[in-house]
């Protein structure tokens, strides 16, 4: 059977209980975007407090009109691991601020991770934790598939975006990190979708997935792009050599391509899209010249972060120089503005040293074990109460995998430690087990 039901499917989304999922959606989404803020005063401090108790307040509203008890979902057995993993995140890091060249900046990353990461990764655990099924999936999808086409289409008439510039907030201008991220990510999990649906659904998804992959290409987050793209050419190979796509993914997959093309021509050499840079912004990341890339501020400023990054390591390669010490190391004047190595190996290694190197290696390994013992699990004991569909996509180890690694990849390029919401998301696999069952 297709995967949506066109014709029911808009009497299911317009009940209470989906339009508070859908709220809940879109509030996990908006701290996911507002997390990766690494800016960090008090003004910014409190949008990121402001959505993430939107957040917690979408849960609690979800679970009211659901009729399940807060209390009954917060004490199930498995959200122990992952709090015993947020907090020893939390501590580790505070113990290093005893010995930090600057505990000041290294105390606002973690109330940063604390603020942001610890509600998306409860908001997470709630994801995954509900019983799901079509009407959810429709939701979610229509929700994301609606971020993307809204954003699209106010890109294309604001032309907000300014790479070269360090970003400062201005009315009409946007951070095309920012709006890369969560694009990125929001693009390639619906790219697993079409990779398991069927019938007329697919070219539904592949048009929004078109207009993902377009949106990503305007903001000319080159990390995101080129990750995207290795992770769809990886995922399209594996899916093709495990014989799990039909001709009409391939054809959907072909459409997207040339529908990009297309629109990438247009914009580069018709100016329908003449601010937007991002042609020479891979110019120039293929323009190496000793350490200059072209005039690319950015990535200049990658090979400084990354040397000095390896001389603290260098200096103190144990435990580190403490959290936050990158910021102002040696009194370097240009570490006022670039705080973090914006690697997270690198950041690890400068201000934790290789004991932090192994002591987040050691969750991240959980991590990994957990998504492929859930996978077991689910093959073992898969019920007929979840759609087949959303339970391939969810439990499926190369696409959660994949967005890991995603995440991961993009956690090598911007953005420090305690920002990556993204990639901390991925906990809740350590305490995953059994789904919460609402009362109809």
């Amino acid at each position: 059977m297709p995967l949506i039901s066109l014709s029911s499917s808009i009497t299911q989304i317009f009940s209470i209980k989906n339009f508070t999922f859908s709220i809940f959606l879109s509030f996990l989404i908006l701290n996911l975007g507002t997390s990766a803020i690494s800016n960090f005063t008090i003004k910014y401090f409190i949008l990121k407090t402001v959505v993430s108790v939107l957040l917690i307040g979408s849960v609690f509203l979800f679970l009211y009109h659901s009729k399940i008890s807060p209390g009954n979902f917060f004490r199930l057995p498995n959200i122990k691991n992952i709090l015993i993993v947020l907090t020893l995140i939390i501590v580790y890091p505070a113990v290093t601020l005893l010995y930090s060249g600057n505990p000041g900046y290294g105390g606002l990353k973690i109330l940063n991770f604390f603020i942001c990461s610890v509600p998306i990764v409860l908001g997470a655990y709630f994801l995954i934790k509900i019983e799901w099924d079509n009407r959810f999936f429709i939701t979610a999808l229509t929700v994301t598939s609606a971020i993307i086409i809204v954003s699209l289409a106010a890109v294309l008439i604001v032309k907000p975006f300014e790479p070269g510039i360090v970003y400062e907030y201005e009315p009409g201008r946007w951070s095309y990190v920012f709006i890369g991220r969560i694009i990125s990510f929001l693009t390639l999990f619906l790219f697993f979708v079409l990779l398991k649906s069927k019938g007329k659904v697919v070219l539904l998804i592949a048009l929004i997935v078109t207009a993902g992959t377009f949106l990503l290409y305007l903001t000319g987050l080159r990390s995101a792009i080129i990750g995207f793209v290795l992770a769809a050419l990886v995922s399209i190979i594996y899916f093709g050599v495990t014989r799990r796509i039909t001709n009409t993914h391939y054809a959907a997959i072909l459409f997207i391509i040339i529908i990009n093309a297309l629109l990438i021509y247009s914009s580069d050499y018709l100016n329908l899209t003449t601010k937007f840079k991002t042609p020479e912004r891979f110019e120039q990341l293929f323009s190496f010249n000793n350490i200059y890339y072209g005039s690319d501020g950015a990535l200049i400023a990658r090979v400084q972060n990354y040397n000095l990054a390896w001389e603290m390591f260098n200096s103190s390669p144990l435990i580190g120089n403490g959290y936050g010490s990158f910021n102002g190391y040696n009194n370097i004047e240009w570490t006022a503005s670039q705080k973090y190595p914006h690697n997270i190996i690198l950041e690890i290694l400068s201000e934790l040293g290789i004991a932090g190197l192994l002591f987040f290696g050691y969750i991240f390994f959980l991590i990994f074990r957990s998504i492929f013992t859930i996978h077991r699990s689910s093959i073992i004991n898969h019920t007929s109460s979840i759609n087949n569909y959303t339970s391939s996509i969810v439990n499926h180890p190369s696409s959660i995998l994949t967005l890991l690694l995603f995440s991961f990849w993009l956690a090598m390029f911007s953005k420090d430690l305690s920002s990556q919401s993204f990639l901390w998301m991925f906990i809740v696999a350590i305490g995953t087990q059994e789904n919460v069952k609402s009362e109809s």
